[in-house]
């Protein structure tokens, strides 16, 4: 049996008191206070068989922390999406316009040319945007239409329109789900209230 080192007791519990100023749902305080006394009671025991206790006890409670920290990491990675796969744009790949603007707006969008259409030459997608007034905010704009655009041909049910869309259906269809079952739980107690 392995003796256990004074240095690793009081890592442990410096570790726990780390622990202690994460803790967001306990008063803080009160962890240290109760931590600080059980050190001090357990900083006298001379059994190899209480303090070897002790200490998995603790350990135990650490490793807890660590992997609740670790689930927490996948659970927030399940979600999210995945930005890899997202096409660059190089500037040779596309050929850019300015057209006159058309619509609402007045005499000014018709006589200034403020509308951007960009053409991804490799796929052939075109984007013709007239979203404001100001020609960099329409090429900004254009852009980023034309890059969720080539994400969708070349990645398709992976690009980041597809993905975002997968997350919302699946959050829609839970709580539709959790609608039904309280719809179907208000009816069962109704229906067992006119029963009595």
């Amino acid at each position: 049996m392995n003796k256990i080192q004074p240095r690793e007791i009081l890592k442990l519990y410096k570790g726990l008191l780390r622990y202690g100023q994460e803790l967001k749902l306990t008063d803080k305080d009160f962890y240290q206070k109760r931590l600080i006394k059980e050190f001090k009671l357990n900083k006298n025991l001379t059994d190899e068989a209480d303090i070897k206790y002790n200490f998995e006890i603790n350990s135990i409670m650490l490793l807890q922390r660590h992997l609740r920290a670790c689930f927490g990491v996948f659970l927030r990675s399940k979600h999210s999406i995945d930005y890899s796969r997202v096409p660059l744009l190089k500037d040779e790949d596309l050929a850019e316009m300015h057209v006159r603007g058309s619509g609402p707006g007045g005499q000014k969008i018709n006589k200034t040319s403020s509308c951007v259409v960009l053409k991804h030459i490799p796929t052939g997608i075109v984007v013709k945007c007239q979203e404001t007034r100001f020609l960099e905010q329409n090429r900004k704009i254009a852009h980023d239409i034309l890059l969720s655009k080539v994400d969708n041909f070349y990645n398709r049910e992976n690009s980041v329109e597809a993905q975002i869309k997968s997350i919302q259906d699946k959050k829609s269809s839970t709580s539709q789900k959790k609608k039904e079952k309280m719809k179907f739980l208000k009816e069962k107690w109704k229906e067992r209230e006119t029963n009595n």
